[in-house]
């Protein structure tokens, strides 16, 4: 195609109300330009076409369909564009995403996370903290470093129980003791929101008169703890009386282990 020829297709195309996009070299499009290196459309985008010119991959208006990502599905079925070169996609164009974490196979280092946890950017379970717990199940978000923690991501706290003697609601030295250390790890904890301090007793005398009894020792360690610098309020004192052995009330050390009171936490 010649100067003279390539003015006066474009005149051609003004005058029938196409205008010049550009596209590559007309013979590569199947002949829809009308110079060189363009296309010809209308103000409704619909591509000028005739005679030997109207083959190819078209749309409904006439337009030659591309595919410009290159990832093997054409744009105007692409619900992806802009995929990169060598990723593989379905048949809409996008990227597969097997566990449906969010992050494509390609870059996916976890390839079988469970459905709904949360992951960075490299697909695998998301731990802010570092406390082996998955984020999305992580109850008291911003663990400590190094605390351990349970099930829920919260710091396990662990105190043995404190012992009473036959009879008795009064702290001994290691009960003193046990409790003293029990306030300053609870102190502590910032996730902590509420303990419970449970009061049991063993089997002898009569069940009315042991429910008393678990009342006072529970007391006796709240007590305790607030006077070691916990905050009344957050402490709970219950009495359970013989309901809850840990151990044979058959037995000298058994009835010493069940009269005792238990301290639990909640986050």
């Amino acid at each position: 195609m010649n100067n003279n020829s390539t003015l006066l297709s474009a005149a051609l195309a003004a005058a029938l109300g196409f205008g010049v996009i550009g596209a590559a070299n007309a013979d590569d499009m199947g002949g829809y330009g009308v110079s060189q290196g363009s296309i010809a459309t209308n103000s409704y985008g619909e591509c000028w076409r005739s005679g030997s010119n109207a083959g190819g991959n078209v749309d409904a208006n006439g337009c030659p369909i591309t595919d410009a990502d290159g990832d093997g599905v054409t744009d105007d079925k692409d619900r992806c564009p802009g995929t990169p070169a060598g990723v593989k996609v379905d048949a809409n164009g996008c990227p597969f995403d097997d566990d449906k974490d969010g992050v494509i196979n390609e870059a996916d280092k976890c390839p079988n996370t469970p459905y709904g946890i949360a992951v960075n950017a490299d697909g695998c379970t998301r731990d802010d903290d570092g406390d082996g717990v998955a984020w999305s199940l992580d109850k008291c978000k911003g663990t400590p470093k190094g605390d351990p923690v349970d099930a829920n991501g919260c710091t396990a706290l662990s105190f043995g129980a404190v012992n009473f003697g036959f009879n008795s609601a009064d702290l001994n030295a290691t009960g003193k003791d046990t409790v003293a250390k029990a306030a300053k790890v609870l102190m502590a904890n910032r996730n902590l929101t509420k303990v419970t301090v449970s009061g049991h007793t063993d089997s002898t005398g009569p069940a009315a008169y042991n429910q008393a009894l678990s009342e006072r020792r529970a007391m006796s360690v709240k007590h305790a703890l607030v006077g070691n610098g916990m905050s009344k309020d957050m402490i709970e004192a219950v009495g359970l009386g013989e309901s809850q052995p840990v151990a044979s009330n058959d037995t000298k050390a058994g009835r010493a282990a069940n009269r005792r009171v238990e301290i639990h936490v909640q986050h």
